[in-house]
């Protein structure tokens, strides 16, 4: 058993909550030797974001949930990490160190993650016959939906039904 704050976890539980963050993050393109920002609270869904780079080989940048967004604003522009992740934990204002454009998803084995629209743009990019794309966020009860725009090449039409597969597979949304 491991325990961390309030509750305990199994290795097996622990070992859940690393392959569905590893899933996150290579689903957001992160690639060994990539910087991860990762904005959370000594916890579950902590550890798991932690494993799940070293697993990744990309370099963990750790930041105190604490920070005030000045404070991680300065820790991006220096570190210059290709993800930022925030993960809830025990404090409810885990998510305002997100950036503002984040969308956030539950992911049953380690929670609440925030995701950049920009990662799920680079999931959309990768599409044959997409030129380009543009994605928001909308709130739905207890989670937000994804909404995304797609421009197609010249002359491409976009099954609707297939893009959204793609994506399906490729984000551990």
């Amino acid at each position: 058993m491991i325990y961390i704050g309030p509750g305990t976890h199994t290795y097996a539980e622990l070992g859940t909550g690393v392959d569905a963050a590893i899933d996150v993050l290579r689903n957001a393109c992160v690639r060994a030797g990539d910087r991860v920002l990762l904005v959370m609270e000594n916890g579950f869904a902590g550890i798991c974001c932690l494993y799940a780079t070293l697993a990744l080989d990309a370099w963990d940048v750790l930041a105190n949930v604490r920070l005030t967004i000045r404070e991680r604003d300065v820790m991006i522009d220096r570190a210059r990490p290709r993800l930022v992740v925030c993960a809830a934990g025990m404090l409810s204002d885990t998510h305002e160190l997100a950036p503002a454009d984040s969308l956030r998803f539950q992911n049953p084995a380690i929670g609440t993650i925030s995701v950049s629209p920009a990662e799920v743009e680079a999931v959309l990019n990768t599409y044959p016959d997409v030129l380009q794309s543009a994605v928001v966020g909308r709130a739905v009860p207890g989670n937000e939906e994804v909404i995304g725009f797609v421009e197609p090449i010249s002359g491409a039409e976009i099954d609707v039904d297939a893009l959204s597969a793609y994506a399906a597979e490729r984000l551990a949304l």
